[in-house]
């Protein structure tokens, strides 16, 4: 499974005063400017248990088998550099949160909970004044397994 995650426009749920963003189709790119955003904000999210009846979008991330490693990559660019968080949470079959990882901006390795059923994937905020967003990929891992992130 190679599954690209990409940001399209009618994923916006939230605008934020002085934002400043711009969907470019020729370069496959997102745009976003805001240098007084708040630390801690989510700039954008994807989730897994969405209806098409929900939100008019198409897939915006695939189904995960449960014990199963995963690796999240990146490609993005920030301005400032390291001011960006990629936050998995994890929720069971009642929607109560099971599980919880942050990644810097370049993505990480983690195995998906046992008890999760879906997932939803979102940019954090850490002081990002500008970021060039073109997409995420999530796989299975086919590394060894050392250095995977734990749930936290």
């Amino acid at each position: 499974m190679n599954f690209k995650v990409i940001w399209e426009d009618d994923i916006m749920t939230t605008f934020f005063k002085g934002t400043i963003l711009s969907f470019n189709s020729l370069e496959g790119s997102v745009n976003f400017r805001n240098p007084y955003i708040a630390a801690g904000t989510s700039i954008v999210k994807w989730q897994s248990n969405i209806t098409y009846n929900q939100s008019r979008t198409s897939l915006q991330l695939p189904l995960l088998k449960r014990g199963t490693v995963y690796e999240l990559l990146s490609d993005l660019s920030l301005t400032p550099s390291n001011t960006l968080l990629i936050k998995l949470s994890f929720y069971d079959r009642s929607g109560k949160r099971v599980g919880l990882i942050a990644f810097e901006s370049s993505g990480g390795v983690f195995t998906y909970p046992k008890d999760a059923y879906f997932y939803d994937i979102e940019l954090i905020n850490v002081g990002v004044e500008s970021l060039i967003f073109k997409s995420l990929t999530l796989s299975e891992y086919q590394g060894d397994g050392e250095n995977r992130n734990s749930e936290r």
